[in-house]
């Protein structure tokens, strides 16, 4: 067992509250929340080129977690979006700070760890949720600049970004990082260099869990399938991409960004306090 001690309350009992609009893990009542939930959260939202961003994902994830009694830092190239979620996180009652990065450089990382650390005192979670894929070339037709791209955003940043907040975590006792992986890491599909940096997280995932668990870190990640997202549109929209991929998954529909933010509360609590190095496959059944 580890012997540091993280500065936050232990879980207790849950109660839900589901609904048809599958609201249950929002339905916490006041006085579970703070006890189940860490405070401190940062959230990771990058575009890429051509805006294709997955944006609702970084939104229900921020927005739900902030329900559960989480302060929240979001990061993005641009402000504006941030902006409107931090004011929605604001009037939940939370704190939350948006803050203009690009987490594929360096130098930028290293200016927003400890401006997050600052405002916050610490940072308990953090959701690697950045991702590009410029391009719908296959594997003999792609171009080194755009697998560059695809590298240098969904694998090489999400490194090193982990790599200065885990620095940030083993000061404090310890903490959580989920990373957003894919299904497509896990059996190749029409975006090749994407599903191969999606591989790529998966892996990270599994050594920095391995590697960190000493300093009390949980590293943990979350595989969706195909969700009805702007960054997939081009895939869902597509209606004969769609077809195929729901007769490959026995729900037989795409997801909701929503339905993401479950998988995630879950290995960001307590509730999970025995799981790291874990891929949560969330695609439906596709890959079964």
């Amino acid at each position: 067992m580890p012997t540091t001690q993280v500065a936050y309350r232990p879980i207790c009992n849950i109660y839900f509250g589901v609904g048809p609009d599958r609201s249950g893990l929002m339905n916490l009542v006041p006085e579970v929340r703070n006890e189940y939930f860490p405070r401190y959260f940062f959230s990771i939202r990058q575009g890429g080129p051509g805006d294709w961003w997955q944006s609702r994902y970084w939104e229900a994830i921020a927005v739900g977690l902030a329900k559960l009694g989480a302060d929240v830092a979001v990061t993005s190239r641009k402000l504006p979006d941030l902006e409107e979620v931090a004011k929605e996180i604001n009037g939940l009652g939370r704190r939350s700070m948006a803050v203009a990065t690009h987490v594929g450089r360096t130098e930028e990382i290293n200016n927003l760890v400890p401006k997050v650390k600052d405002e916050f005192g610490r940072i308990d979670i953090l959701v690697n949720n950045a991702g590009t894929n410029p391009t719908m070339a296959s594997a003999i037709d792609i171009e080194e600049r755009a697998w560059d791209a695809i590298m240098n955003l969904n694998l090489r940043g999400l490194f090193f970004l982990s790599q200065a907040v885990a620095r940030v975590m083993k000061e404090q006792g310890g903490g959580k990082i989920i990373n957003v992986a894919s299904v497509a890491g896990i059996t190749p599909d029409i975006l090749p260099v994407y599903s191969i940096s999606k591989a790529g997280v998966i892996m990270a995932t599994k050594v920095m869990a391995q590697q960190w668990a000493q300093y009390n870190i949980r590293v943990n990640a979350i595989a969706p399938g195909l969700t009805k997202t702007r960054f997939s549109e081009a895939l869902w929209g597509n209606p004969a991409i769609e077809k195929a991929v729901m007769e490959r998954t026995p729900l037989r529909r795409v997801a909701e960004p929503d339905e993401m933010v479950g998988a995630v509360i879950f290995l960001a609590s307590d509730a999970s306090s025995y799981v790291t190095g874990h891929i949560l496959v969330v695609d439906g059944g596709a890959v079964i």
